[in-house]
């Protein structure tokens, strides 16, 4: 039975990708885009990562990040995660900051709808954050699912036996994310409606 639907931020819920691979290249300007996508097949903190993504970098790219940002960000989701607040437990678990993401929540309006923000500031690993709500709510990891938008996102919660969704729209592709067979690959939010509905009704 599912209880807790957990998101992803950059690349799901906000259509971050070209403002980040712009500032990781204005940090950096050796940094091609593939490798900024190769970046986030594994966990982009733990992983064995050919970017330098060190604590000095980190916290300069979330003050530029946080600066331009702005609400046209936003996929059109919010009628989505409104309706699935109003039965379920909704929590983001995101490689961004703790902070970044509460400040973008708070100016899109979709603060009210999430109980956990589990960020960088939390810890490095999705692993260990997933535990952390398993832990704290007392559910088991099928009573989960989980929407994202890469790879690395998908074998962390792979790896704790969470149900996944991807998203096209984000920082991977489709093919990228279906060989990771995830639960199902969708391309824009209402067919992510839909695939939801079919699962909460299964």
């Amino acid at each position: 039975m599912l209880k807790t639907i957990i998101f992803d931020f950059d690349g799901v819920i906000a259509d971050t990708y070209e403002m980040t691979v712009s500032i990781f290249q204005r940090l950096n300007s050796s940094i091609t885009e593939q490798q900024f996508q190769n970046h986030f097949k594994g966990n982009p903190f733990t992983g064995n990562s050919t970017l330098v993504f060190d604590t000095p970098m980190r916290l300069e790219f979330f003050r530029i990040q946080k600066e331009e940002f702005h609400i046209g960000h936003f996929f059109e989701l919010k009628d989505i995660i409104h309706n699935l607040s109003q039965q379920y437990d909704l929590h983001i678990i995101s490689s961004n900051s703790d902070e970044n993401i509460m400040h973008f929540l708070e100016l899109g309006g979709y603060h009210t709808y999430f109980d956990k923000i589990l960020g960088c500031n939390t810890h490095f690993s999705k692993e260990k954050k997933f535990q952390m709500i398993l832990d704290e709510y007392d559910i088991l990891p099928e009573e989960c699912l989980f929407i994202t938008d890469t790879v690395g996102d998908l074998i962390e919660a792979y790896n704790k036996g969470i149900p996944s969704i991807a998203v096209s729209w984000g920082f991977h592709d489709k093919e990228w994310l279906e060989n990771q067979s995830p639960m199902a690959v969708v391309h824009n939010p209402e067919e992510l409606a839909q695939v939801l509905e079919d699962y909460i009704q299964a």
